[in-house]
């Protein structure tokens, strides 16, 4: 199991937010800020987003605040603080050109977001085992 490691931590409005890697995956969690157990939930971003994309922000206080839930989510490969790989610039680059084209989308997305799916995946299962370790997450 990799290892998580918090690496920021502030807190307002009754939110404790803490950046967070688990191996090289980074992520963000936002917490109740009083303590005692509360049930995890881990978002996961569009396309071109990232963890700190104002739709997930937003939903996270929600969760917190209206629910009293902890959530988290992570950059996917190759978005937010996690490098492109050459053949991300590829796939992006044939999705640009067949959005200027005016051709369809799907054989340049299809292919692309099939393989972050299998990347991200084992990705997701690891930051909620590693999330979950916590003392104040309620496996509800």
């Amino acid at each position: 199991m990799s290892s998580l490691r918090f690496t920021t931590e502030s807190s307002s409005d009754g939110i404790l937010e803490r950046d967070f890697t688990v191996g090289d995956i980074p992520g963000v969690l936002w917490s109740p800020a009083s303590a005692g157990p509360a049930p995890l939930v881990l978002m996961g971003h569009g396309g071109g987003a990232d963890k700190r994309h104002r739709a997930m922000v937003g939903r996270a206080r929600l969760l917190v605040t209206r629910c009293g839930f902890h959530a988290a989510v992570i950059d996917a490969p190759g978005h937010g603080d996690r490098p492109r790989s050459a053949r991300d610039e590829e796939d992006v680059a044939a999705l640009r050109r067949a959005q200027a084209a005016g051709s369809p989308e799907a054989p340049a997305v299809v292919p692309y977001n099939v393989r972050l799916a299998e990347q991200a995946v084992p990705e997701y299962r690891a930051t909620l085992d590693a999330l979950q370790e916590l003392p104040d997450m309620d496996e509800r």
